[in-house]
């Protein structure tokens, strides 16, 4: 295959990359996947304009700028100080009823096994970020000190693990004051099993299960 070609299809790779980014709803994944494709941009105009046409240059200085951008950005991003907090709500509220209805197709896709029906359910918790709401809880609790989570839902904007690190490894006292000792969970989709995982959840059976 001739270095002509081998470009070409370096271009067209990079330009679906690019496009692909523009695609993600979290902040994070957008500016990963397009540093990828600037990586590989910023390599197509300086290979081309060595060996084929200077005319290129500007790609690849362009896209080296793009991608130092991308990089400053993430670490802005990983190393930004959040502020979270667990609000306690009506399970059977306006607010709950209207979040399930608006995010209905995507709580199916995480955990199919949600019962829709909120009589079913007695605690409702919402995660707030900087006041903003990142997530809702719903679960209900037993008499023997188990909180069951049926659903623990974040919105795609925040899905970067620190909810859930909030949640369920730096604030496990909240659920202690509330006289839990003890969180289940059902796995969901591959893509909710390993967040449970990150969380620190351990498997048992066909449910998950965290002591506190």
């Amino acid at each position: 295959m001739e270095l002509e070609q081998i470009l070409t299809y370096l271009g067209y790779l990079a330009s679906i990359i690019i496009v692909i980014s523009m695609t993600m709803t979290s902040l994070t994944r957008i500016r990963i996947i397009n540093s990828i494709g600037a990586a590989l941009f910023s390599a197509y105009g300086f290979i081309c304009a060595s060996v084929i046409d200077a005319s290129a240059m500007p790609v690849g200085i362009l896209n080296s700028f793009i991608l130092i951008v991308n990089m400053i950005q993430l670490y802005r991003l990983k190393h930004k100080q959040a502020n979270f907090n667990l609000v306690q709500t009506s399970v059977k509220g306006e607010f709950i009823e209207s979040f399930i209805k608006l995010y209905y197709k995507q709580i199916k896709k995480f955990q199919p096994e949600f019962n829709f029906e909120l009589s079913n359910y007695d605690i409702a918790l919402l995660t707030l970020r900087n006041m903003n709401i990142a997530g809702v809880i719903i679960g209900k609790k037993s008499e023997d000190k188990t909180l069951e989570i049926n659903l623990d839902f974040v919105l795609p904007q925040y899905r970067d693990m620190k909810v859930g690190m909030f949640v369920f490894v730096s604030n496990k006292q909240y659920f202690k004051e509330k006289g839990c000792a003890r969180i289940v969970t059902k796995k969901g989709n591959q893509q909710h099993e390993n967040y449970l995982k990150k969380v620190g959840f351990l498997k048992c059976d066909d449910y998950y299960d965290i002591k506190l």
